[in-house]
């Protein structure tokens, strides 16, 4: 149902931005329908604002719980199934499974794999 992605190249692939690894969560959220999300920190926002016409460019504060943003990005997560690409870092992933309680969680690898076949 939702695809998410954190920086790795995966990332570039889909967004064409190459988000650093980082204490800070960014994380493109991919719904099977509807516009993608990118939830990034302020501080970074004005790098993607060029790739608002890809995806809703989500920022987040330092006072805030990004993982929380992701769940209200993904809405009510019950019986849902969230694929997380696998160089998304476990700390994300941890806070992100508190966050959304009620979803299956799987590997993002089937999914990307496709993607990562498509040209255009």
């Amino acid at each position: 149902d939702v695809l998410l992605v954190g920086p790795s190249s995966d990332l570039f692939y889909l967004l064409g931005f190459d988000a650093h690894l980082s204490e800070r969560l960014n994380l493109l959220i991919v719904p099977r329908a509807g516009k993608p999300s990118y939830v990034v920190p302020m501080l970074e926002a004005p790098l993607v604002r060029d790739r608002a016409g890809l995806a809703e460019i989500r920022p987040w504060e330092e006072t805030e719980r990004p993982a929380d943003l992701v769940a209200q990005v993904i809405g009510d997560a019950s019986g849902k199934r969230l694929a997380v690409a696998d160089q998304l870092w476990s700390v994300f992933l941890l806070r992100l499974q508190g966050a959304a309680p009620g979803a299956e969680w799987s590997s993002a690898n089937d999914v990307l794999r496709v993607l990562r076949m498509q040209k255009d």
